[in-house]
């Protein structure tokens, strides 16, 4: 009696390799992400099977950082299937783009996108010290966001007041 649709991107049976590898959304992460093709195109029946490719084309380090992405990846698509919940995820990476650590939380109130924005913002300064990160590159699509940290001592604005306020913890590293 269970919907076997995937909520992610409402096409096809949801099975793990589609969750994976064939998930439209997924396969754009992947694509972006430099996966080699034929792992990318190949036909496989059983997840297992890609795993075990997937492992043998990577070296050690990518293929963990592969796999704690995909892992990131599930936890978010089940919070979300759960429930309808605004969330916020960040992540750590190394001066070679591999994952050290990520975050996702969600909340059961509804969050104007700015505000979703700046709780991502601060969920990743807090990632960053507890990972003991000594130098820190922030990254942000949302230009609302990356102006008003870069000027964060000229808004006035209940917004402005509290980035200014949360990037007081850019004190915590050598480098922001």
């Amino acid at each position: 009696g269970f919907s076997k649709i995937y909520p992610r991107c409402n096409s096809t049976d949801e099975t793990l390799i589609h969750t994976l590898k064939d998930c439209p959304k997924v396969r754009d992460i992947l694509v972006i992400g430099d996966l080699n093709n034929r792992l990318l195109d190949g036909n496989y029946d059983r997840c297992i099977d890609w795993l075990e490719d997937v492992l043998r084309e990577l070296d050690n380090k990518v293929a963990v950082d592969f796999f704690h992405s995909a892992l990131e990846l599930l936890e978010r698509q089940k919070q979300d299937a759960v429930s309808e919940q605004d969330g916020c995820y960040c992540s750590a990476r190394d001066h070679d783009g591999f994952v050290l650590g990520g975050y996702y939380g969600h909340s059961r109130k509804s969050v104007d996108a700015i505000w979703a924005e700046l709780e991502a913002l601060f969920e990743g300064l807090n990632l960053a010290s507890r990972l003991h990160v000594d130098n820190l590159i922030l990254e942000s699509d949302n230009a609302w966001l990356v102006n008003t940290v870069k000027k964060r001592e000229q808004h006035v604005t209940i917004l402005g007041q509290c980035v200014k306020q949360e990037c007081k913890a850019f004190r915590n590293f050598d480098s922001v």
